[in-house]
């Protein structure tokens, strides 16, 4: 059986990613070109098939080079022969959650109908926008079983709201944050995403007042934000989004600076560019934290109606990408779309664990109510707002609590299926995919995951050459990240 790696290369070196210790070695040209007859082909073989290529003196030389890194733990054909999973058996002990934040969908009314919005009726699996909101009875319960449950461990506790837009329910989000200010003593932090229209004094007075954090979407200057985010009637929005920041700005310059982060939605059809510009040079939102999206690529109708990303997105994003590497080279500063699009990859690779892999992670999928339980306006509960309302990836109630065995489910069904491919695969130790990734309405397709698997890992090679080309020019590059944590 060949090793268990990955050959890429730099404008400059060829690199070997042994999987099994989670390193990046740089070799010379023959080993890169060899190894992969390692195990397979004897030694007389391998200098047979090359020797064409290279003097049979060198390829002996590269051979004794492998044999070196063999003798030191590298280029085993060590495959993992399982995923990890909890401990089933034990599953409510080892579970003992540490929720990070529960998220309220407080309403499903939105003010707003965003061309590309899951909930806008393109999307064939999704809800759709109603004039339904979570009743208050549902909020304190859902409150109770977080604050107040023993089983959630964490001392500070962290409540999101979600829409729709959530402001259009802005008084029950008041008597949310009187009841847990009332009734709940440790720490709490309120959170929302907003599309930032209905923002008003009495709003904003209030926000700063109970420092609620906020991720307010806007796509860019106003001829890329206009073209998706618009009204009902399809009227324009982002002037009345600014007029409001500049209000938040005066009534307080440091919650705004604080306590702000905008939501960027990439589309089809928008200048990558001009969105690094506005988010550079204007003065209201300069060097503000970004947090990108694309459009979601499945199961929807939107591609069709408006088209697809083209050669000059491409483009854009290649040029952005070489500005962000010559920055980092450089040390100097990125601008906030170069770090939005590209840093948490790095980040991530550069703060691997180096450590020898015995049991392969099970990509990047959650143990389903850890780390964030989404209530949905009916009390059910689900592992994040982005998996969708279904019945099969419901894991409890506000009534009758966690579904163990649900989670369970929802887990092994995921781990036995990826299994095959996944332990063969050299981007096992840095896979994200998750659920959400790729589930097909309500069931988590497999065919799915194959397709996805594919762009997952052409984008984790472009990555590995992209930070290897900065380590090779600073090794001191990513020393900023020391402090992060990835989540």
């Amino acid at each position: 059986m060949k090793p268990f790696v990955h050959k890429f290369k730099t404008e400059n070196n060829n690199y070997i990613y042994d999987v099994n210790t989670n390193q990046f070695i740089r070799v010379n040209c023959i080993i890169y070109d060899i190894i992969e007859d390692w195990n397979i082909l004897r030694k007389e073989d391998i200098i047979s098939k090359w020797r064409d290529k290279y003097k049979t003196e060198e390829i002996k030389k590269a051979i004794e080079s492998i044999q070196l890194f063999v003798k030191k733990g590298y280029f085993s054909n060590y495959y993992p022969q399982k995923m990890w999973r909890p401990d089933f058996t034990n599953f409510k002990e080892f579970f003992n959650s540490n929720i990070n934040i529960l998220i309220l969908n407080i309403t499903e009314k939105c003010n707003l109908r965003c061309r590309y919005c899951v909930y806008s009726g393109i999307y064939h699996y999704e809800r759709t926008h109603s004039n339904r909101s979570m009743e208050w009875r549902i909020i304190e319960k859902s409150l109770n079983f977080y604050l107040f449950n023993n089983f959630f461990k964490a001392e500070d506790k962290y409540i999101s709201f979600y829409g729709g837009e959530p402001l259009l329910e802005f008084e029950k989000i008041k008597n949310v944050v009187e009841y847990v200010s009332k009734n709940f003593k440790n720490k709490y932090f309120f959170s929302m995403t907003i599309n930032g229209t209905i923002l008003t004094e009495e709003i904003i007075k209030f926000l700063i007042k109970n420092s609620f954090s906020l991720l307010i979407s806007l796509d860019g200057p106003q001829l890329v934000h206009d073209k998706y985010r618009v009204t009902k009637n399809g009227g324009p929005t982002f002037k009345k989004i600014i007029e409001n920041l500049k209000l938040i700005e005066k009534l307080d310059s440091k919650y705004y600076q604080n306590n702000v982060s905008f939501s960027v939605t990439i589309a089809p059809g928008v200048s990558l560019l001009q969105i690094e510009e506005f988010f550079e040079n204007f003065v209201l939102v300069e060097g503000k934290d970004l947090q990108v999206n694309h459009v979601a690529p499945f199961d929807t109708e939107f591609f069709k109606i408006f088209g697809n990303y083209d050669s000059k997105y491409y483009e854009e994003l290649g040029k952005i990408k070489e500005k962000y590497i010559k920055n980092r080279i450089n040390n100097k500063e990125p601008s906030s779309l170069q770090k939005a699009i590209f840093e948490k990859i790095l980040i991530t690779i550069h703060k691997r664990s180096i450590s020898r892999l015995s049991i392969a992670p099970a990509n990047g999928i959650c143990i389903p109510g850890e780390r964030r339980l989404f209530v949905n306006i009916d009390g059910k509960f689900y592992p994040c707002e982005r998996i969708g309302e279904f019945k099969s990836f419901c894991i409890g109630d506000i009534e009758k609590g966690l579904n163990f065995k649900k989670i369970r489910n929802l887990m092994e069904n995921y781990i036995v299926n990826s299994e095959k491919e996944c332990l063969k695969c050299w981007a096992v130790r840095l896979c994200d995919l998750c659920y959400q990734s790729i589930k097909k309405g309500s069931i988590i397709s497999f065919e799915r995951k194959k397709e996805w698997c594919k762009n997952h890992k052409f984008f984790l090679n472009d990555a590995f050459i992209t930070y290897a080309t900065i380590m090779e020019n600073n090794p001191n590059a990513f020393e900023f990240s020391k402090n992060i944590k990835i989540v």
